[in-house]
């Protein structure tokens, strides 16, 4: 996806929890290239209009399992320490 779908798509999916602005977006994927965690095509889409692509590297997906299995047991300790979930 480009960046303004990407951050539609991320604010739709999240019911609008992750509506993201430009000025935040951007600097984050910047990032991501940095690490090697995403990938980008630069391509000409509508009108002439030159625009960036991206999608996620092997590495990058390693990265994600890797903070999803972190983030699971944060929010297994949260819901322990709140009372709404056993074990």
């Amino acid at each position: 996806m480009y960046g303004y779908e990407l951050a539609a798509e991320l604010d739709r999916r999240s019911t609008g929890i992750f509506a993201l602005g430009q000025g935040t977006l951007y600097p984050l994927l910047y990032s991501l290239e940095d690490q090697g965690l995403i990938r980008v095509v630069r391509e000409e889409g509508e009108a002439g209009r030159k625009r960036r692509y991206y999608g996620v590297t092997a590495d990058g997906r390693a990265e994600l399992e890797d903070k999803l299995h972190v983030w699971r047991e944060v929010a297994r300790g949260m819901r322990l320490v709140l009372g709404t979930a056993h074990g």
